[in-house]
């Protein structure tokens, strides 16, 4: 066999052997070689595809997502070079338990360089969401165990006598044998807070009469002190 075709067969296999290899090796040569912007477009599209599994107090479930899509992804980078931001709309459908939960908005991610690669600080691909919810579900275990410590601490300080006052939140306090169950949460997340619409189910007994009844509320948070508040009440 001649030289010349003997060269031809042999780069012939070593680009077979490539193309093989290419899912693998691909991104790990685009990350190699690319800017700190598109590594961190790497790791977020690596969580993307992961999903989310977020713990929530006990005994409450995890949040966990069925669907996980961003959009519109920018990454700011801090000075230094080690620190960044990326910015994107979060869509989301998911699960808490037998709650049903869907998410639009916007969610911001801090990450830092650590190790040879870019991570998420806070361990979350969407800390605004996860956030949220656990505001939602420790709402939920209070009313459930008519706590009003537990719910005082869940309001703005300005406005938690006028909440409690609620009538409402004071009727369903009287049951009981109470029980409440959000069965569905439907978060908008907004540069001022986020908007919930829920759908709830509370049973129990009052004086005058038994309870079991369906509904929707819409509730506001806003971020306050390191965390979610209920700023337009309880109930």
């Amino acid at each position: 066999m001649r030289p010349e075709l003997n060269r031809a067969l042999g780069f012939f296999g070593v680009v077979m052997a490539l193309g093989i290899a290419g899912a693998v090796l691909v991104p790990r040569v685009f990350k190699a070689a690319g800017s700190p912007e598109s590594d961190i477009l790497v790791t977020l599209k690596r969580a993307e595809r992961d999903g989310l599994h977020s713990p929530m107090a006990p005994p409450s479930p995890p949040l966990v997502s069925q669907k996980l899509q961003l959009d519109r992804i920018t990454v700011e980078l801090e000075p230094g070079g080690t620190h960044a931001q990326a910015v994107f709309t979060l869509d989301f459908t998911g699960t808490r338990g037998r709650t049903a939960v869907s998410a639009l908005g916007l969610e911001r991610v801090p990450l830092e360089f650590k190790d040879g690669t870019w991570r998420m600080r806070e361990g979350s691909l969407a800390p605004t969401l996860v956030a949220a919810v656990k505001a939602l579900v420790a709402r939920e275990t209070a009313l459930a165990e008519g706590n009003v410590e537990k719910l005082r601490a869940l309001v703005p300080v300005a406005s938690s006598q006028r909440t409690l006052q609620e009538p409402a939140l004071l009727e369903f306090l009287q049951m009981t044998g109470r029980n409440y169950e959000a069965r569905a949460w439907y978060l908008r997340a907004e540069r001022d807070g986020v908007v919930v619409s829920e759908e709830f189910h509370r049973a129990g007994e009052l004086p005058a009469r038994p309870v079991d009844e369906t509904g929707h509320l819409r509730l506001q948070l806003v971020w306050e002190n390191g965390r979610f508040l209920f700023a337009s009440g309880l109930m």
